[in-house]
């Protein structure tokens, strides 16, 4: 009678165990995706606070120096406004020779794609850099706009430049 017991007592302890290490294993994952849900969503609060600051900076300022539109390539810092949220229309024309290569080193992106685009309310692009990556990261700060006596919305799209994108 004893072996018995004891064999269910072993047949309980493995049991015990088998159910413990799967409720261990399923924690773990549960707190791997958390932590990956975590990481992209302040990856993407990065991108956002930086598609900001450039979107503000690009629409508030004339840039540096302020007349960098007569020789674009010795620009420290683009900026398109003649006055506050009022573009230059000599500082649009000058942005579309701007490569994103450029844009990446006069905002200081490091591995960040940039493009800067002047719509149309209805959605029609006027003028620009380019259009952003099809992707799930990238994102986009939008203001409005005085350009050429119509009201336009200047988007700044940032994104991550994947390796493969580079080449």
């Amino acid at each position: 009678m004893n072996s018995r017991r004891g064999q269910a007592f072993s047949a309980d302890l493995i049991v015990g165990v088998m159910l413990s290490m799967l409720a261990l294993g399923l924690l773990c994952a549960a707190w791997g995706l958390g932590k990956a849900r975590l990481d992209e969503t302040e990856h993407m609060r990065a991108l956002e606070g930086k598609a900001s600051a450039i979107s503000d900076l690009v629409v508030k300022t004339p840039g540096d120096p302020p007349d960098w539109e007569d020789h674009p390539s010795d620009a420290v810092l683009i900026g398109l406004a003649r006055e506050d949220r009022r573009l230059s229309d000599g500082k649009v024309l000058a942005l579309e020779g701007i490569g994103g290569n450029r844009l990446r080193e006069m905002f200081m992106l490091g591995g960040m794609g940039c493009a800067i685009n002047i719509r149309t309310l209805e959605g029609s692009v006027v003028a620009g850099t380019g259009a952003p990556p099809y992707s799930d990261s990238v994102v986009t700060s939008a203001r409005t706009v005085s350009y050429g006596n119509r009201t336009m919305s200047l988007e700044v799209s940032v994104w991550e430049d994947k390796p493969e994108a580079l080449l």
